[in-house]
Protein backbone atom coordinates (compact mmCIF):
# COMPACT_ATOMS: atom_id res chain seq x y z
CA UNK A 1 0.00 0.00 0.00
CA UNK A 2 2.89 2.37 0.64
CA UNK A 3 3.88 2.34 -3.03
CA UNK A 4 0.34 3.29 -4.07
CA UNK A 5 0.41 6.23 -1.67
CA UNK A 6 3.82 7.28 -3.00
CA UNK A 7 2.55 7.24 -6.60
CA UNK A 8 -0.58 9.17 -5.60
CA UNK A 9 1.64 11.79 -3.96
CA UNK A 10 3.78 12.00 -7.10
CA UNK A 11 0.63 12.60 -9.16
CA UNK A 12 -0.57 15.34 -6.82
CA UNK A 13 2.80 17.08 -7.17
CA UNK A 14 3.31 16.32 -10.85
CA UNK A 15 4.40 19.15 -13.11
CA UNK A 16 6.10 19.49 -16.45
CA UNK A 17 9.86 19.61 -16.04
CA UNK A 18 11.90 22.18 -17.93
CA UNK A 19 12.63 20.80 -21.40
CA UNK A 20 10.10 17.96 -21.00
CA UNK A 21 7.70 17.80 -23.94
CA UNK A 22 4.05 16.92 -23.51
CA UNK A 23 4.54 13.48 -25.05
CA UNK A 24 6.98 12.54 -22.27
CA UNK A 25 4.81 14.19 -19.61
CA UNK A 26 1.79 12.24 -20.84
CA UNK A 27 3.71 8.96 -20.71
CA UNK A 28 4.90 9.70 -17.18
CA UNK A 29 1.38 10.55 -16.01
CA UNK A 30 -0.10 7.45 -17.63
CA UNK A 31 2.48 5.28 -15.86
CA UNK A 32 1.89 6.98 -12.49
CA UNK A 33 -1.89 6.69 -12.86
CA UNK A 34 -1.58 2.98 -13.55
CA UNK A 35 0.49 2.49 -10.39
CA UNK A 36 -1.42 4.94 -8.18
CA UNK A 37 -4.94 3.84 -9.11
CA UNK A 38 -4.82 0.28 -10.44
CA UNK A 39 -8.54 -0.17 -9.71
CA UNK A 40 -9.66 2.70 -11.95
CA UNK A 41 -10.82 2.12 -15.49
CA UNK A 42 -13.02 3.58 -18.18
CA UNK A 43 -14.34 7.12 -17.99
CA UNK A 44 -13.17 7.71 -14.42
CA UNK A 45 -9.59 6.76 -15.34
CA UNK A 46 -9.70 8.88 -18.52
CA UNK A 47 -11.12 11.89 -16.72
CA UNK A 48 -8.63 11.81 -13.87
CA UNK A 49 -5.69 11.23 -16.22
CA UNK A 50 -6.74 14.20 -18.37
CA UNK A 51 -7.13 16.38 -15.28
CA UNK A 52 -3.65 15.57 -13.98
CA UNK A 53 -2.12 16.07 -17.43
CA UNK A 54 -3.69 19.48 -18.00
CA UNK A 55 -2.89 20.66 -14.48
CA UNK A 56 0.75 19.59 -14.97
CA UNK A 57 1.43 21.67 -18.10
CA UNK A 58 3.89 24.45 -17.22
CA UNK A 59 2.92 27.06 -19.82
CA UNK A 60 -0.40 28.55 -18.70
CA UNK A 61 -1.42 29.63 -22.23
CA UNK A 62 -0.72 26.16 -23.59
CA UNK A 63 -2.51 24.63 -20.60
CA UNK A 64 -5.62 26.61 -21.49
CA UNK A 65 -5.47 25.61 -25.17
CA UNK A 66 -5.07 21.92 -24.27
CA UNK A 67 -7.94 22.13 -21.77
CA UNK A 68 -10.20 23.46 -24.53
CA UNK A 69 -9.47 20.60 -26.92
CA UNK A 70 -12.37 18.28 -27.63
CA UNK A 71 -10.91 14.81 -27.85
CA UNK A 72 -12.07 11.22 -27.61
CA UNK A 73 -9.40 9.95 -25.20
CA UNK A 74 -6.21 10.70 -23.29
CA UNK A 75 -3.92 9.53 -26.11
CA UNK A 76 -5.51 12.01 -28.50
CA UNK A 77 -5.24 14.78 -25.89
CA UNK A 78 -1.51 14.13 -25.51
CA UNK A 79 -0.95 13.91 -29.27
CA UNK A 80 -2.82 17.12 -30.04
CA UNK A 81 -1.35 18.91 -27.03
CA UNK A 82 2.14 17.92 -28.14
CA UNK A 83 1.39 19.28 -31.60
CA UNK A 84 0.26 22.62 -30.13
CA UNK A 85 3.42 22.73 -28.04
CA UNK A 86 5.63 22.11 -31.08
CA UNK A 87 3.86 24.86 -33.03
CA UNK A 88 4.40 27.26 -30.10
CA UNK A 89 8.10 26.38 -30.01
CA UNK A 90 8.44 26.86 -33.75
CA UNK A 91 6.62 30.20 -33.73
CA UNK A 92 8.69 31.33 -30.77
CA UNK A 93 11.89 30.57 -32.64
CA UNK A 94 10.66 32.51 -35.68
CA UNK A 95 9.92 35.52 -33.52
CA UNK A 96 13.32 35.27 -31.86
CA UNK A 97 15.00 35.19 -35.27
CA UNK A 98 13.14 38.35 -36.28
CA UNK A 99 14.37 40.17 -33.18
CA UNK A 100 18.01 39.24 -33.80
Amino acid sequence: MRNVERYQSQLRNCHQEQGEDLWVLGSRIRRLMHWAYPELSGNVYEGETRHVFIRSIADHKLRRKVAELEVENFDELVRRGNRLEQVNIYLGSLLADEVD
